[in-house]
């Protein structure tokens, strides 16, 4: 039987043009000129041989892992005891799921039930577990919009991965708002429309409850904590360039003689006087930041920059701006240094979105990585254009590194 990748991952933009033509040119399938002839010569390669089958199948995999997603974390506790018994982890998760198929995205026949379809345990060069990985599949219907009210049956896959080391658990898949719960009957109810990122919140509770992981409970709190974590992702990626610093160090004695000068005229109080200064070292610094052509100093020297962020008093945003495949950065306008005080004085961000570089931008050059951090029930990152899996292993560091 010849091989067919299945409708769902092209309908739904699971397989993108870039990722067609790199599988394509790396297993020497000649090149065609348009992504539908070049899937129709992936099936034709799939059928030569069960090696080329695999591989293909491999791929599939690994494009529903990457790509365009909603990433929703839960920060656990309790991962020490599960690395130090790697034998209780593979029984914990055969007790629960003790008929798992070990199937994939591309073979699994969906049925309305949500079930986990594969999972591996990854291990480091010593043996010792370091990340579980589980595949959760359903069938779900979908709105299509030449057909209003009527669904689709699309199956709807959900990674949920446990960093060990880290004390993560995390979830991948497809932000739509056009998903109900299966029925055969394809006349969609409101009250049957899917939430992802509930849906994708449930999956990540069921495996911390299976493992036998603690979390926090209090939404307050967590809410906190995910502001907190975006603030220090801003307060890391929005360093002044070292030619600004020295711009504005150069110039501090006509800062220090301006404030005394105007002080004297004034007659004002001499203790709020290194505030002033502070405030025009602050001018200083934005006028020479937003002096025009200059956004480059804002990106070459970091791996990301911020192009959009609120504050926790006050919405502070900026128009994302265009020029040529760029987005321009956040601090090389005025909009930046509007809301600096507001975010510095509350020591959070609600929301924030960044331009990651990308790891190989060979095939992805016209699709900036924007990536979005906030909070929906839960801390969630999405990433606006399709990812590959070292650009969302390069987000999830700094998640990591940045959670308080």
């Amino acid at each position: 039987m010849s091989f067919t990748i299945p409708a769902f991952l092209i309908k739904d933009e699971y397989i993108q043009t870039p990722v067609v033509y790199k599988f394509s040119r790396e297993n020497k399938i000649k090149r065609q000129s348009s992504v539908n002839e070049a899937i129709r010569e992936i099936e034709k390669f799939a059928d030569k041989s069960e090696e080329n089958r695999d591989k293909v199948i491999s791929w599939i995999n690994k494009v529903v892992e990457e790509g365009s997603k909603e990433i929703c974390y839960e920060r656990v506790f309790g991962c020490e005891e599960l690395i130090s018994n790697p034998n209780a982890i593979d029984e914990k998760i055969h007790t629960k799921y003790p008929d798992c198929p070990f199937s994939s995205v591309a073979t699994y026949k969906n049925n309305g039930n949500v079930t986990l379809i594969y999972y591996k345990i990854h291990k480091d060069e010593n043996s010792i577990p370091v990340r579980i990985s589980f595949v959760f599949s359903q069938l779900l219907l979908c709105e299509e919009s030449r057909e209003k009210g009527f669904g689709e049956k699309r199956p709807y896959p959900v990674i949920v991965e446990v960093y060990l080391k880290q004390g993560f658990v995390i979830s991948r898949q497809k932000s739509k708002s056009t998903l109900y719960k299966y029925s055969e009957n394809p006349s969609l109810m409101s009250e049957d429309k899917i939430n992802t990122i509930k849906f994708a919140k449930e999956r990540i509770d069921e495996i911390i409850v299976m493992l036998g992981l603690e979390k926090l409970y209090d939404k307050g709190q967590i809410r906190h904590n995910v502001y907190k974590m975006i603030y220090n992702m801003y307060k890391e990626y929005t360093f002044t360039p070292q030619s600004i610093i020295d711009q504005v160090n150069a110039n501090r004695s006509e800062a220090d003689a301006f404030v005394k000068d105007i002080f004297d005229k004034l007659d004002l109080q001499r203790i709020n006087e290194e505030k002033a200064v502070k405030d025009i070292l602050i001018f200083f610094e934005k006028f020479l930041s937003i002096n025009g052509n200059n956004e480059n100093q804002f990106m070459d020297d970091r791996q990301a920059f911020v192009i959009q962020v609120s504050s926790d008093y006050e919405e502070e945003t900026t128009r994302i701006e265009t020029n040529s495949s760029k987005e321009r950065p956040l601090q090389s306008t005025e909009a930046f240094f509007d809301s600096k005080k507001s975010i510095e004085n509350s020591k959070v961000c609600k929301k924030m979105r960044m331009n990651y570089k990308r790891t190989n931008p060979k095939y992805f050059s016209q699709n900036p990585l924007i990536v979005e951090f906030g909070f929906n029930k839960v801390g969630y990152i999405k990433t606006m254009s399709y990812a590959e899996e070292e650009d969302i292993q390069n987000v999830l560091q700094d998640l990591f590194k940045n959670y308080p």
